[in-house]
């Protein structure tokens, strides 16, 4: 029975549909079924092949051709980070690596470094892509949004916390030293805490615990 699976974690997220023998008329068509997945899956000509459907498609669902002066000048004014302009910079460089293997495969050995510049960049166009368009298939949003949404909330995060170190910095100084006046006055822990806050220092009287506590651990003693 043909099922959805899931499979890998964080950039490794993907998902397919498994099936068996149970989802087809006999073991021949199975086989054939299976050969052809396989092939279509693993070969990487057949993978850029699919790629470039997908970016023709992109182009031509705005009316833009590759190869069209008009379409050129148009697909210049897209934002960098668009779809369509991805799409067409993915379509070039992938001729311009065609071009190269064929002139590799006809002994011009001094093009091999430039192909395997090309080639390495048609793979930063296509993760490029992966980031802007890909969804993330737990939460159902793009993966660059969630990335970009995580990178907020750490950055809001790591400053709320330099905050509250900044305000705790203000009374921390003066909290250890009244609280110890208090103490010697006969009153407990708590209650200095407490005194203390009531009289400005410190922030409330748990943090002027917690002030306490901390810098007695501070304390070396020595017999």
């Amino acid at each position: 029975m043909a099922k959805r699976v899931t499979k890998g974690v964080g950039m490794k997220e993907r998902t397919f549909i498994q099936r068996d023998s149970s989802d087809f008329a006999s073991a021949e068509e199975f086989a054939n079924a299976f050969f052809e997945a396989l092939e279509a899956n693993c070969i990487p000509v057949n993978v850029r092949a699919t790629n470039k459907k997908r970016c023709q498609q992109i182009l031509e669902q705005n009316g833009l051709y590759l190869g069209d002066k008009e379409s050129t000048r148009r697909i210049m004014e897209y934002s960098e980070d668009s779809a369509v302009r991805l799409a067409h910079e993915w379509l070039v460089t992938f001729a311009h690596v065609v071009s190269l293997e064929a002139k590799v495969a006809n002994g011009q050995f001094s093009e091999i470094p430039i192909l395997v510049g090309e080639a390495e960049h048609l793979g930063t166009v296509q993760e490029r892509m992966w980031w802007r368009c890909e969804v993330d298939l737990s939460t159902g949003r793009p993966r660059e949004e969630l990335a970009i949404s995580g990178r907020e909330y750490r950055k809001k995060s790591d400053e709320g916390a330099a905050l509250r170190r900044g305000e705790m910095a203000i009374h921390t100084v003066d909290v250890p030293a009244e609280m110890q006046r208090l103490i010697d006055s006969g009153h407990t822990i708590s209650n200095a805490a407490r005194i203390a806050a009531s009289n400005g220092i410190g922030r409330n009287g748990q943090a002027n615990r917690a002030i306490w506590y901390q810098r007695k651990k501070k304390v070396v003693t020595h017999p």
